[in-house]
Protein backbone atom coordinates (compact mmCIF):
# COMPACT_ATOMS: atom_id res chain seq x y z
CA UNK A 1 0.00 0.00 0.00
CA UNK A 2 2.72 2.62 0.96
CA UNK A 3 5.07 1.05 -2.29
CA UNK A 4 5.01 4.63 -3.61
CA UNK A 5 5.58 6.22 -0.04
CA UNK A 6 9.44 7.34 0.47
CA UNK A 7 8.44 6.25 3.83
CA UNK A 8 5.99 4.78 6.45
CA UNK A 9 3.71 7.45 7.26
CA UNK A 10 3.86 6.46 10.57
CA UNK A 11 6.06 4.53 13.62
CA UNK A 12 5.24 1.03 15.71
CA UNK A 13 3.33 3.30 17.89
CA UNK A 14 0.20 2.96 15.66
CA UNK A 15 -0.65 -0.05 16.90
CA UNK A 16 -1.42 1.15 20.28
CA UNK A 17 -2.82 4.38 19.13
CA UNK A 18 -6.02 3.01 17.24
CA UNK A 19 -8.12 0.12 17.29
CA UNK A 20 -6.89 -3.51 15.81
CA UNK A 21 -7.73 -7.14 15.43
CA UNK A 22 -7.15 -10.53 17.53
CA UNK A 23 -3.63 -10.68 15.85
CA UNK A 24 -2.55 -6.85 16.97
CA UNK A 25 -3.09 -5.88 13.05
CA UNK A 26 -4.91 -2.26 12.69
CA UNK A 27 -8.30 -3.02 11.37
CA UNK A 28 -10.51 -0.90 9.04
CA UNK A 29 -11.74 1.11 11.89
CA UNK A 30 -8.38 1.74 13.04
CA UNK A 31 -7.25 2.64 9.77
CA UNK A 32 -9.42 5.07 8.96
CA UNK A 33 -8.98 6.76 12.53
CA UNK A 34 -5.19 6.45 12.54
CA UNK A 35 -5.71 8.56 9.44
CA UNK A 36 -8.11 11.23 11.04
CA UNK A 37 -5.33 11.24 13.58
CA UNK A 38 -3.24 11.93 11.70
CA UNK A 39 -5.21 14.82 9.51
CA UNK A 40 -6.25 16.79 13.15
CA UNK A 41 -2.29 16.77 14.33
CA UNK A 42 -0.36 17.09 10.88
CA UNK A 43 -2.49 17.74 8.51
CA UNK A 44 0.59 18.79 5.72
CA UNK A 45 1.67 15.15 6.31
CA UNK A 46 -1.82 13.83 5.35
CA UNK A 47 -1.92 16.17 2.39
CA UNK A 48 2.04 14.92 1.29
CA UNK A 49 0.52 11.14 1.81
CA UNK A 50 -2.10 11.79 -0.46
CA UNK A 51 0.18 12.99 -3.17
CA UNK A 52 2.35 10.13 -2.85
CA UNK A 53 -1.05 7.98 -3.73
CA UNK A 54 -1.34 9.93 -6.83
CA UNK A 55 -4.80 11.69 -5.08
CA UNK A 56 -5.94 14.47 -7.29
CA UNK A 57 -8.88 16.93 -8.00
CA UNK A 58 -9.66 18.91 -10.31
CA UNK A 59 -11.23 22.16 -9.41
CA UNK A 60 -11.06 25.11 -11.55
CA UNK A 61 -8.00 24.02 -13.48
CA UNK A 62 -6.29 23.05 -10.57
CA UNK A 63 -5.12 19.98 -9.30
CA UNK A 64 -4.63 19.85 -5.58
CA UNK A 65 -5.33 17.60 -2.35
CA UNK A 66 -7.10 20.36 -0.55
CA UNK A 67 -10.50 18.55 -1.79
CA UNK A 68 -10.06 15.59 0.45
CA UNK A 69 -9.95 18.21 3.63
CA UNK A 70 -12.42 19.89 5.66
CA UNK A 71 -12.15 22.93 7.87
CA UNK A 72 -14.57 23.61 9.97
CA UNK A 73 -15.33 26.78 11.33
CA UNK A 74 -14.02 28.34 14.73
CA UNK A 75 -14.90 26.74 18.13
CA UNK A 76 -15.96 29.75 19.24
CA UNK A 77 -18.34 30.30 17.10
CA UNK A 78 -19.71 26.92 17.12
CA UNK A 79 -19.97 27.81 20.97
CA UNK A 80 -22.32 31.28 20.23
CA UNK A 81 -23.81 29.12 17.83
CA UNK A 82 -24.87 26.21 20.25
CA UNK A 83 -24.37 23.81 17.52
CA UNK A 84 -21.31 22.05 15.27
CA UNK A 85 -20.95 20.27 12.43
CA UNK A 86 -17.74 18.82 13.62
CA UNK A 87 -17.01 15.21 14.07
CA UNK A 88 -14.01 15.04 15.48
CA UNK A 89 -13.15 16.17 19.41
CA UNK A 90 -9.90 16.23 21.51
CA UNK A 91 -10.18 15.51 24.72
CA UNK A 92 -7.24 16.36 27.17
CA UNK A 93 -6.06 13.69 29.77
CA UNK A 94 -4.65 15.52 32.46
CA UNK A 95 -3.93 13.65 35.95
CA UNK A 96 -1.10 12.63 38.09
CA UNK A 97 1.74 10.20 37.14
CA UNK A 98 0.38 6.79 37.98
CA UNK A 99 -3.13 7.86 38.33
CA UNK A 100 -4.24 5.19 35.49
CA UNK A 101 -4.41 7.56 33.01
CA UNK A 102 -2.69 5.34 30.12
CA UNK A 103 -5.16 2.30 30.79
CA UNK A 104 -7.92 4.56 30.06
CA UNK A 105 -6.52 5.83 27.07
CA UNK A 106 -6.19 2.02 25.77
CA UNK A 107 -9.58 1.41 26.95
CA UNK A 108 -10.91 3.49 24.29
CA UNK A 109 -9.54 1.40 21.54
CA UNK A 110 -10.45 -2.43 23.65
CA UNK A 111 -7.26 -2.85 25.62
CA UNK A 112 -5.72 -2.77 28.88
CA UNK A 113 -1.76 -2.50 29.82
CA UNK A 114 -2.17 -6.65 30.30
CA UNK A 115 -2.81 -7.03 26.72
CA UNK A 116 -0.85 -9.84 25.28
CA UNK A 117 0.10 -8.16 22.31
CA UNK A 118 0.45 -4.68 23.77
CA UNK A 119 4.04 -3.41 23.87
CA UNK A 120 4.95 -1.57 26.47
CA UNK A 121 8.00 0.42 24.61
CA UNK A 122 5.17 1.57 21.65
CA UNK A 123 2.93 2.86 23.84
CA UNK A 124 1.62 6.46 22.02
CA UNK A 125 -0.16 9.33 24.14
CA UNK A 126 -2.92 9.22 21.54
CA UNK A 127 -5.53 7.02 21.06
CA UNK A 128 -8.58 7.68 18.81
CA UNK A 129 -12.04 5.92 18.01
CA UNK A 130 -15.79 6.69 16.88
CA UNK A 131 -18.30 6.57 19.81
CA UNK A 132 -21.99 7.21 19.29
CA UNK A 133 -23.33 10.19 20.40
CA UNK A 134 -27.18 10.33 20.10
CA UNK A 135 -27.20 7.69 17.68
CA UNK A 136 -24.19 9.96 15.57
CA UNK A 137 -20.86 8.55 14.95
CA UNK A 138 -18.06 10.86 16.09
CA UNK A 139 -13.98 10.28 16.79
CA UNK A 140 -13.05 10.62 19.95
CA UNK A 141 -9.21 11.52 20.41
CA UNK A 142 -7.45 10.79 23.80
CA UNK A 143 -4.37 12.71 24.84
CA UNK A 144 -2.46 11.92 27.50
CA UNK A 145 -1.13 14.99 29.90
CA UNK A 146 1.30 13.41 32.32
CA UNK A 147 2.07 15.88 35.71
CA UNK A 148 3.88 16.08 38.88
CA UNK A 149 2.13 17.18 41.55
CA UNK A 150 3.46 20.92 41.50
CA UNK A 151 3.38 21.14 37.66
CA UNK A 152 1.51 23.78 36.04
CA UNK A 153 -0.49 23.46 32.86
CA UNK A 154 0.75 24.77 29.46
CA UNK A 155 -1.49 26.38 26.89
CA UNK A 156 -0.83 23.32 24.54
CA UNK A 157 -2.20 21.62 27.70
CA UNK A 158 -5.37 23.27 27.23
CA UNK A 159 -6.02 23.63 23.68
CA UNK A 160 -8.56 20.68 23.44
CA UNK A 161 -12.57 20.26 23.03
CA UNK A 162 -13.45 18.66 26.81
CA UNK A 163 -10.91 17.89 29.46
CA UNK A 164 -10.52 14.78 31.66
CA UNK A 165 -9.61 15.39 35.09
CA UNK A 166 -8.32 11.71 36.40
CA UNK A 167 -7.19 10.98 40.02
CA UNK A 168 -6.62 7.81 41.75
CA UNK A 169 -9.35 6.59 44.39
CA UNK A 170 -6.50 4.88 46.33
CA UNK A 171 -4.38 7.46 46.37
CA UNK A 172 -5.15 10.39 48.62
CA UNK A 173 -3.32 12.94 47.14
CA UNK A 174 -4.35 12.78 43.34
CA UNK A 175 -8.18 14.41 43.45
CA UNK A 176 -6.30 17.59 44.83
CA UNK A 177 -4.30 18.50 41.69
CA UNK A 178 -7.18 18.02 39.92
CA UNK A 179 -9.20 20.55 42.07
CA UNK A 180 -6.64 23.06 41.74
CA UNK A 181 -6.44 22.83 38.08
CA UNK A 182 -9.91 22.86 37.50
CA UNK A 183 -10.52 25.93 39.24
CA UNK A 184 -7.24 27.56 38.05
CA UNK A 185 -8.03 27.08 34.31
CA UNK A 186 -11.63 25.36 33.55
CA UNK A 187 -14.15 26.68 36.01
CA UNK A 188 -14.56 29.99 34.01
CA UNK A 189 -13.57 28.76 30.59
CA UNK A 190 -15.91 27.41 27.68
CA UNK A 191 -14.24 23.65 27.83
CA UNK A 192 -16.69 21.55 29.77
CA UNK A 193 -14.91 18.75 32.27
CA UNK A 194 -15.25 15.41 33.84
CA UNK A 195 -14.05 14.26 36.68
CA UNK A 196 -13.03 10.63 36.64
CA UNK A 197 -12.32 8.28 39.37
CA UNK A 198 -9.56 5.74 38.60
CA UNK A 199 -8.79 2.52 39.51
CA UNK A 200 -12.09 2.12 41.08
CA UNK A 201 -11.70 -1.48 41.77
CA UNK A 202 -9.36 -0.75 44.78
CA UNK A 203 -10.33 0.28 48.45
CA UNK A 204 -11.29 4.16 47.96
CA UNK A 205 -9.79 6.65 50.33
CA UNK A 206 -10.94 10.07 51.72
CA UNK A 207 -8.60 12.57 49.86
CA UNK A 208 -6.53 15.37 50.97
CA UNK A 209 -8.80 18.40 50.24
CA UNK A 210 -11.21 20.01 51.94
CA UNK A 211 -14.21 18.94 49.51
CA UNK A 212 -14.53 15.00 48.47
CA UNK A 213 -14.87 14.41 45.01
CA UNK A 214 -18.57 14.55 44.93
CA UNK A 215 -18.70 17.66 47.10
CA UNK A 216 -17.07 19.46 44.73
CA UNK A 217 -18.55 18.47 41.89
CA UNK A 218 -21.50 19.29 43.08
CA UNK A 219 -20.73 22.78 44.67
CA UNK A 220 -19.16 23.86 41.02
CA UNK A 221 -21.77 22.26 38.97
CA UNK A 222 -20.12 19.58 37.29
CA UNK A 223 -20.84 15.92 36.47
CA UNK A 224 -20.43 13.93 39.30
CA UNK A 225 -16.61 11.92 38.94
CA UNK A 226 -17.18 8.86 36.68
CA UNK A 227 -15.71 5.40 37.67
CA UNK A 228 -13.33 3.66 35.69
CA UNK A 229 -11.40 0.51 35.94
CA UNK A 230 -9.04 -1.35 33.58
CA UNK A 231 -10.27 -4.60 35.46
CA UNK A 232 -12.75 -6.65 34.17
CA UNK A 233 -15.10 -4.86 31.20
CA UNK A 234 -14.15 -1.00 31.21
CA UNK A 235 -16.98 1.43 31.61
CA UNK A 236 -17.14 2.63 28.16
CA UNK A 237 -20.03 4.85 29.26
CA UNK A 238 -17.60 7.20 29.94
CA UNK A 239 -16.21 8.19 26.44
CA UNK A 240 -19.78 8.81 25.48
CA UNK A 241 -20.28 11.14 28.18
CA UNK A 242 -16.84 12.86 27.21
CA UNK A 243 -17.43 13.15 23.49
CA UNK A 244 -21.57 14.28 24.32
CA UNK A 245 -19.75 17.42 26.14
CA UNK A 246 -17.46 18.59 23.30
CA UNK A 247 -20.66 18.09 20.97
CA UNK A 248 -22.65 20.32 23.46
CA UNK A 249 -20.29 22.69 25.21
CA UNK A 250 -22.81 25.41 25.60
CA UNK A 251 -24.34 22.73 27.96
CA UNK A 252 -21.43 23.33 30.70
CA UNK A 253 -23.07 23.67 34.06
CA UNK A 254 -26.18 21.73 33.69
CA UNK A 255 -25.89 18.80 35.86
CA UNK A 256 -26.08 15.20 34.19
CA UNK A 257 -28.19 14.57 36.33
CA UNK A 258 -30.85 16.34 34.91
CA UNK A 259 -32.39 13.96 32.91
CA UNK A 260 -35.12 15.48 30.83
CA UNK A 261 -33.32 18.24 29.50
CA UNK A 262 -30.48 15.72 28.00
CA UNK A 263 -33.26 13.41 26.59
CA UNK A 264 -34.67 16.52 25.09
CA UNK A 265 -30.69 17.30 23.62
CA UNK A 266 -31.22 13.35 22.68
CA UNK A 267 -34.24 13.47 20.65
CA UNK A 268 -33.44 16.88 19.10
CA UNK A 269 -30.64 15.31 17.77
CA UNK A 270 -32.05 11.93 16.52
CA UNK A 271 -34.66 14.07 14.90
CA UNK A 272 -32.32 16.20 12.82
CA UNK A 273 -30.59 13.07 11.71
CA UNK A 274 -33.91 11.77 10.90
CA UNK A 275 -34.90 14.81 8.78
CA UNK A 276 -31.78 14.77 7.41
CA UNK A 277 -32.09 11.37 6.00
CA UNK A 278 -35.86 11.91 4.40
CA UNK A 279 -34.33 14.76 2.87
CA UNK A 280 -31.58 13.36 0.74
CA UNK A 281 -33.71 10.24 -0.19
CA UNK A 282 -36.50 12.65 -1.26
CA UNK A 283 -33.83 14.42 -3.48
CA UNK A 284 -31.99 11.32 -4.54
CA UNK A 285 -35.56 10.04 -5.65
CA UNK A 286 -36.56 13.27 -7.35
CA UNK A 287 -33.11 12.96 -9.36
CA UNK A 288 -33.80 9.54 -10.26
CA UNK A 289 -36.99 10.48 -12.37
Amino acid sequence: MFATCPVMPWGPDVNMAVGTNEKGWINLQGYLAQWTLTSLLDVNRTLEYLAYFGYRYVMADHENQLSAIIVTRDKKIDWQKRQTSRNVFQCNVIGCRGAGKTNFLQGLVDRSLDHPLLHPEHLSTYTMNTVQVYGQERYLLLHEIDVELTDELTSDDLDCDVVCLMYDISDPRTFEYCAKMYKQHFEHSNIPSLLVAAKSDLHPVRQDYPLQPAQFCASYKIPPPQTYSSTGRPNKDIYIKLATLAAYPHLKGISHENRSLWLKIGVGAAIAVGCGIVIFKYLRRGQSS
